[in-house]
């Protein structure tokens, strides 16, 4: 077989190109749904200055706390945790279990996830001197919910500009806010 990268001559069955490393299979075919979904994207604020006023280990004990805040909420509502970020939050509802509801479940969830924020950022403050907020930015439409990935690594997500617009609507929000779409409201 022909690498489709660098055509070098590779052995029957190899699974990569002996000169280049590309990939010889081809790819799989995402197995998916279509499915409407309300996406939650929480981000906390200013944490690369935080990662520069505290050593590594601090900042993984405050992202660990946070994250326990984070996943109690989604899950209080029924929501599905898709990924951690580092500083972040991804959580799909409607998706793999769907509720008549569930854009409420998720501003509900946004609003707790505002409520212990508040509370354990006055632990921060006493504990590490640093300042500790978190933005919510929730969106509501279709989406590609599938597992991708490969042999390595794969993870159960939901594709499409339902999940970008969750993401920038998280971005626009302010520090300690919950933003929704007018898709969302109208729910």
């Amino acid at each position: 077989m022909n690498c489709p990268r660098c055509q070098t001559a590779n052995p029957e069955g190899a699974r990569f190109c002996l000169n280049c490393g590309a990939s010889l299979q081809a790819p799989r075919p995402v197995e998916g749904e279509r499915r409407f979904v309300t996406v939650l994207f929480a981000d906390v604020v200013d944490s690369t200055a935080m990662g520069e006023q505290l050593d590594p280990e601090q900042v993984a004990e405050i992202m660990d706390g946070a994250f326990a805040f984070l996943n109690a909420a989604v899950a209080k509502y029924g929501g599905t945790v898709a990924r951690l970020l580092g500083d972040a939050v991804l959580a799909f509802f409607g998706a793999p279990v769907a509720h008549e509801d569930d854009a409420e479940r998720a501003v509900r969830a946004g609003l707790d996830i505002q409520a212990k924020a508040k509370e354990y950022a006055q632990q921060i403050k006493r504990n590490y001197g640093v300042d500790f907020e978190v933005r919510v930015g929730i969106n509501t439409g279709l989406a590609v919910l599938a597992a991708v990935g490969d042999e390595i690594k794969t993870e159960y997500t939901a594709m499409g500009d339902t999940t970008n617009l969750a993401a920038r609507m998280q971005s626009a929000a302010k520090p300690g806010s919950v933003l929704i779409s007018a898709e969302t409201y109208h729910l």
